[in-house]
């Protein structure tokens, strides 16, 4: 069990945050006259909309499969920022 993000949690928090900065700028260059009315960049930023709400669909799943198979309040450990995380069994030394 990881005291932090998975190795799999963190691609997908790295996933979320550039999907999400990628939208905005999508966003913002349909609102300047240099890419107002350009019809890539429309279908470029409903394409970025789409992968986000995608990828937070795949994130709540994830975090449930996974407090779920690992039996750790990971939800409540996002908004506290601490994991309790199982005692491990008596006599087991975690490298394995």
């Amino acid at each position: 069990m990881h005291s932090g993000h998975s190795p799999l949690g963190a691609l997908m928090i790295y996933n979320l945050l550039i999907s999400v900065l990628l939208v905005v700028i999508s966003g913002w260059m349909m609102t300047t006259d240099r890419w107002f009315g350009y019809e890539w960049v429309e279908n470029l930023h409903e394409f970025l909309v789409h992968w986000t709400e995608i990828s937070v669909v795949i994130h709540i799943l994830g975090v449930a499969l996974e407090s779920r198979r690992s039996r750790v309040n990971l939800p409540k450990a996002m908004i506290t920022g601490y994991k309790d995380l199982p005692a491990s069994k008596q006599g087991d030394s975690g490298n394995g």
